[in-house]
């Protein structure tokens, strides 16, 4: 599975995008863009969160970085580093209804972390 986020312009705290699988648009992302992940693709496999106390997509070799999931939260404020995802956006470039996203993505990740592999491309 290849994911691919396309930021848009920075907004305050906020750095909205898209995720695409497959040239598809899959849904809304945002990360706070105080702590950006750097431009790059990254292997994603699932590791058992500490903070969520659950599995979670987590993105590999990070520069600098450790445990930086993709998960659920609609501000800037509620991300360290990681990658939010949301069913909707607003012009602030808060996300919405990002728990029902993040578990309609968690499984296909899953398949593909265990089959094929799974890489997600930020840019």
């Amino acid at each position: 599975m290849e994911m691919v986020v396309k930021r848009a312009l920075r907004i305050g705290l906020a750095l909205p995008g898209e995720m695409f699988v497959d040239d598809t648009h899959v849904c809304y992302t945002l990360e706070n863009a105080d702590e950006a992940i750097p431009a790059g693709r990254y292997q994603v496999t699932m590791y058992p969160s500490p903070r969520f106390e659950q599995m979670m997509p987590m993105l590999n070799d990070v520069p600098g970085r450790s445990n930086i999931e993709i998960h659920w939260g609609s501000f800037p404020k509620n991300y360290e580093g990681c990658i939010g995802v949301g069913e909707l956006q607003d012009y602030t470039g808060a996300i919405f209804n990002t728990r029902k996203m993040w578990q309609s993505l968690v499984l296909p990740i899953e398949a593909a972390v265990a089959a094929e592999g799974c890489w997600i491309t930020i840019g």
